[in-house]
């Protein structure tokens, strides 16, 4: 459940129209507030020295469960400091609502990419998961549109790049 969460936000950004700014934002925000609540829970329960195994893919230790809580922290934080920022960059018409809508897609993906990197058993789903990461990455890094920001994107995927590609020949 942990892990799905922010899919399932997503897939509900993704199917609502830009008019419902304020629903997609409020899923968004409760959902990384119940995937906080869930990981700090998973922390405790792993603290004891249990391993939590769902599936022959998804397992939680006590190392995975302590960095799903510092990735459900930061989103979760990142989802109420980005309601009141594009409250105000709409104001002000630097963003529509579709950009809106594009950025809580593209970041709830993210945070579902870094729980399955995070508690995958798979080497190669790990792979796949962080290679996501790095595509959601890319996207949000070039969300104003301006040419520093898809500059810095195309670094990004190179810089990223060959440390994955240093990473898998390691």
């Amino acid at each position: 459940i942990l892990t799905i969460l922010p899919l399932i936000s997503a897939l509900t950004a993704l199917t609502s129209r830009e008019r419902h700014i304020k629903w997609i934002e409020l899923i968004s925000t409760l959902t990384m507030g119940i995937v906080l609540a869930l990981s700090i829970f998973a922390s405790y329960t792993t603290a004891k020295g249990a391993l939590v195994v769902t599936s022959s893919l998804l397992a939680l230790d006590a190392l995975s469960a302590i960095i799903l809580v510092v990735i459900a922290f930061i989103g979760t934080n990142a989802m109420l400091y980005s309601s009141g920022y594009f409250e105000e960059e709409l104001k002000k018409g630097y963003v529509t609502k579709a950009k809106i809508r594009e950025y809580y897609i593209l970041l709830n993906a993210f945070l579902f990419a870094m729980f399955v990197a995070t508690t995958t058993t798979s080497p190669i789903l790990m792979w796949i998961a962080i290679e996501a990461t790095t595509l959601s990455t890319v996207f949000l890094i070039c969300f104003s549109g301006k040419s520093s920001s898809i500059e810095a994107g195309w670094k990004y995927v190179i810089i990223n790049s060959v440390g994955l590609l240093l990473g898998f020949l390691g």
